[in-house]
């Protein structure tokens, strides 16, 4: 029977050391028998544990209003991101992606089944081509994701969206 791997995060944000002008976070950590010993060491934090799933690459779904925007992030493609892609000293490509339609129609349910206009979500599409779903951000960030992928056009949609109430695309302009 194969073993189960487990990816261990913790509850922690990322900090900026002003003084070195350098971001210090604790990445996403592949836990096995040659580092169990880390459990106990953190016994007292708040963290994040999910059975770690091989990737093809990553997804970021960013929902605006009734947008839906998909970036790909093709962190298998060095060895420093294949766990965790927010090493951003490393250069990874990034580009507009899409989704299954059904995909796609889960992440807005998901998104309004919270009543918000407005979220981040995370997913891994597996190599068996499997859309993994890892987490869902109220007010994860965008601003990375517009300015790596700017054809994604997230931030006239926010815009829109804060000025008229509502945003200009429907969910299948967007796929």
């Amino acid at each position: 029977m194969a073993k189960c791997r487990v990816a261990g995060k913790p509850g922690e944000p990322p900090t900026i050391d002003w003084s070195r002008a350098r971001i210090r976070a604790t990445y996403t950590t592949l836990i096995d028998e040659h580092n169990n010993e880390l459990l106990e060491s953190i016994n007292l934090a708040p963290c994040q544990f999910q059975e770690y799933i091989p990737k093809r690459h990553e997804l970021r779904v960013t929902v605006v209003g009734d947008d839906l925007f998909v970036a790909e992030i093709h962190s298998q493609q060095h060895v420093r991101t294949t766990v965790d892609w927010r090493h951003y000293d490393v250069t990874i490509p990034y580009k507009r992606g899409s989704l299954p339609i059904q995909i796609a129609e889960r992440c807005m349910a998901l998104v309004r089944g919270y009543g918000l206009t407005y979220a981040a979500i995370d997913l891994i599409v597996a190599p068996d081509g499997r859309h993994v779903f890892l987490e869902i951000n109220p007010n994860g960030q965008w601003l990375w994701v517009a300015e790596l992928v700017p054809e994604l056009r997230i931030a006239e949609a926010l815009a829109e969206l804060l000025l008229n109430g509502k945003s200009s695309c429907t969910l299948k302009e967007v796929l």
